[in-house]
């Protein structure tokens, strides 16, 4: 009976952090901040609550054939500054997930040739999985939450959930300028 209680209780405290970690992110977009001041806002608070240790959020441009790196969270390769255009492959299975609004889901980081540009810091950071999640509002792709992981499957439903989440705010934040 302990047992249960102390698990409730858990659940709670995971339950009270996630809403925490959204109304944060909301509190970001809707003061009207820079977009990358939100979205490393927005990073910051899923490396905490998901655990993951390396994370970049990714602006698309309107035609999908190039995006820029909105914020990074931890490490990653050498050579890595700031935010520059990169190019996009349209024709690639990264895009068409997204385009479709579903995550891309990348195990296998051990050939870099498969590793779309996009996302190829977070391997040479050291990640052994990447699983992305579309910046996605009224059919269109804005961009990109990706998430660097130390083990392949380290993610579990919540944690993607949580992500999601977080993924839909940062789709406002990207399209309130895109508005005007």
């Amino acid at each position: 009976r302990e047992a249960q209680r102390g698990e409730a209780r858990m659940v709670q405290e995971r339950y009270a952090q996630r809403l925490k970690t959204l109304h944060h992110i909301e509190r970001a977009v809707l003061s009207g901040q820079a977009l990358s001041k939100i979205a490393q806002r927005a990073l910051d608070a899923v490396g905490q609550v998901v655990g993951c240790s390396r994370a970049t959020v990714v602006e698309m441009g309107p035609s999908l054939k190039e995006a820029s790196i909105l914020a990074r969270l931890g490490r990653f390769g050498a050579g890595r500054g700031s935010s520059r255009l990169i190019p996009l492959n349209r024709e690639s299975s990264f895009l068409h997930h997204l385009r479709a609004g579903r995550n891309y889901a990348l195990a296998d980081t051990e050939d870099l040739s498969r590793v779309p540009r996009l996302i190829a810091e977070l391997v040479e950071g050291g990640a052994a999985a990447v699983i992305c999640i579309p910046l996605y509002t009224e059919n269109e792709l804005l961009g990109s939450l990706n998430l660097g992981l130390d083990r392949p499957g380290s993610l579990d439903a919540e944690c993607i959930e949580i992500a999601q989440e977080v993924a839909e705010l940062l789709a406002a934040a990207v399209q309130h300028p895109r508005l005007g």
